[in-house]
C-alpha cells in the first residue's frame, strides 16, 4: 500500500503506508525499550557503586582492627617485659 512520494534528490521513491495505531505501538516498544536499557544501566552504575562502598568501608574497618590488634600486643608484650 503506498499513500504519498519522497522526492530525495533527484530519485523518487514510494513511502509505505503506516497506521496511527502500528506508529503508537512502535513508538511505545521504542520508549519501553529505552527505559528498559535506562533502569538497567542505572541499576548495574548502583550495584558497582555499592560494591565499591562496601569493599572500602570492610578494608577500613579490617585496618582499623589490625591497628588496635597490634597495638594492643605492644603494649602487652611492653608490660610484660617491663
Amino acid at each position: 500500500m503506498k499513500n504519498s512520494t519522497d522526492t530525495i534528490g533527484n530519485r523518487t521513491r514510494d513511502l509505505p503506508a503506516c497506521s496511527a495505531g502500528e506508529r503508537v505501538y512502535a513508538v511505545k516498544d521504542t520508549v519501553k525499550s529505552i527505559a528498559k536499557d535506562t533502569v538497567k544501566d542505572n541499576v548495574d552504575t548502583v550495584r558497582g557503586t555499592v560494591k565499591c562502598i562496601v569493599k572500602s568501608t570492610v578494608k577500613d574497618t579490617v585496618k582499623d582492627n589490625v591497628d588496635t590488634v597490634q597495638a594492643t600486643i605492644q603494649d602487652t608484650v611492653k608490660d610484660t617485659v617491663q
